[in-house]
């Protein structure tokens, strides 16, 4: 069986295991959603990637650790700003003080950015610095942006809507978490459990599958940053893919990973995917090509799939699969079939930058 230039059937594997420490990463929470998930994966010791956040709220951020820079904007009277929960507004304070965040954000290869859509602060802020970093800066930069839950109301997922359109628009590529989903895979947990999942679990997941690819302490198949940054240029909207058992039992693991979809798109729809296996030192290239062969079972030839396999003590025969889709919508934005040609208005608001 060939995959990505591998015959995975004859035992003999041609994997990278350089590293690369030229890469200068971020993550960046911007808003209260953001900030409580880039605190909460802090906590996981992630390294070679630096934290901060940005908020205009100093009581979301009193209980920041050490290590975690910040910047809460304020006006030039020092006083606290708010976006009310206008996108357009955030917009504004975005670009009038510049200033005070671009000292935590400038020379960075790669910014993560994570943030809840449906206020002005994660979905109008975001937005802007994201379009700075990507094109004024060149950063690589990956969004991952929460959907508010449908009982929030139209006029929230409609701000939430403008907000996605104006991230996939900024971005390298965003990935969409839609509450109303991943809140139905964990109804027997706690709303703190849950959200605790969500931040340290699930994104904290995504940053840690990054930045492995981009440090290379795993194994892969023709995966580094630069393969990866060619994946997600004009990315459109990503999402992933999730799955954990008994490494006897591979098959249902990945049908499980492909029941546990974090957004209402057809897995099948993407164009790339990037697998992440977690597994004991026990992991046998058998299991890997059991692993490939289902994988490639489920999203048949339409999708460019590479492997990355990670191996951790303590896994004790079982197995972890984190699938990053990437692709979905590159000619229309999310759900509404919008252009993403159209959504120039962020654009009226860079006169700022000069």
């Amino acid at each position: 069986m060939m995959y990505n230039g591998f015959n995975i059937s004859d035992k003999s594997l041609l994997f990278n295991d350089s590293r690369n420490n030229s890469v200068k990463a971020l993550i960046l929470g911007i808003g209260g959603m953001g900030t409580n998930a880039v605190t909460s994966i802090f906590s996981k010791g992630i390294s070679n990637i630096d934290f901060a956040i940005i908020n205009v709220e100093e009581n979301v951020n009193s209980n920041i650790p050490y290590g975690i820079k910040k910047v809460i904007l304020r006006d030039m009277h020092d006083k606290p700003l708010s976006t009310e929960g206008k996108v357009e507004k955030g917009m504004t304070i975005a670009a009038m003080t510049q200033s005070a965040w671009r000292q935590i954000v400038d020379g960075y290869s790669l910014v993560i950015i994570v943030a809840g859509l449906g206020g002005g602060t994660g979905g109008g802020l975001g937005p802007y610095i994201a379009s700075y970093l990507k094109k004024i800066r060149k950063s690589l930069v990956i969004s991952i942006v929460t959907m508010p839950f449908s009982l929030e109301g139209k006029d929230k997922m409609g701000k939430a809507m403008k907000s996605l359109k104006n991230y996939r628009y900024s971005s390298n590529t965003t990935i969409v978490l839609e509450n109303d989903t991943i809140f139905k895979m964990f109804r027997n947990q706690s709303f703190q459990k849950a959200m605790e999942i969500m931040n340290s679990g699930i994104i904290g997941s995504i940053v840690e599958t990054i930045m492995d690819i981009v440090y290379e302490k795993s194994l892969h198949m023709n995966l580094d940053f630069e393969t990866l940054k060619g994946m997600m240029k004009n990315g459109g909207e990503s999402t992933i893919i999730y799955g954990e058992g008994e490494r006897k039992n591979i098959e249902n693991v990945i049908s499980s990973m492909f029941n546990s979809r974090f957004s209402s798109f057809d897995p099948s729809n993407y164009r790339n995917a990037i697998i992440n296996i977690i597994s004991d030192e026990n992991f046998t290239v058998d299991d890997l090509e059991t692993v490939s062969r289902y994988i490639g079972d489920m999203f048949g030839d339409k999708i460019d799939v590479r492997i990355s396999l990670k191996t951790v003590e303590g896994y004790r025969e079982k197995i972890k699969i984190t699938g990053l889709l990437i692709g979905h919508g590159n000619e229309e934005s999310y759900m509404n079939g919008e252009k993403a040609s159209d959504s120039a208005f962020i654009d009226e608001y860079f006169p700022f930058f000069f």
